[in-house]
């Protein structure tokens, strides 16, 4: 009985190690991804979106302005976000 036992506990340990390590496995590829996406749209590190917007996307801009003034807004509140620009 005392082998069975020893098995099982140390098959629940195997199976521990082995779910952290393809959890970090995991968290690393990804982050190694959003860190690709962030380097290929010239984002900071620490932005968190970009928005593209065409220069006549609202007629006369004022969509664009509003926008604009909502990333400042969420800046203030210290959440990190990229520049906006107008496309043209």
């Amino acid at each position: 009985m005392n082998d069975d036992v020893r098995n099982i506990v140390l098959g629940l340990i195997a199976a521990g190690i082995s779910a952290a390590l393809g959890w970090l496995a995991r968290t690393y590829l990804w982050r190694r991804k959003l860190r690709r996406k962030q380097a290929f749209f010239g984002l900071p590190g620490n932005s968190e979106c970009l928005l593209v917007v065409n220069r006549d996307a609202g007629g006369d801009g004022a969509g664009i302005d509003a926008t604009q003034e909502r990333r400042r807004m969420r800046g203030d509140e210290g959440l990190h976000v990229a520049n906006c620009a107008r496309v043209a």
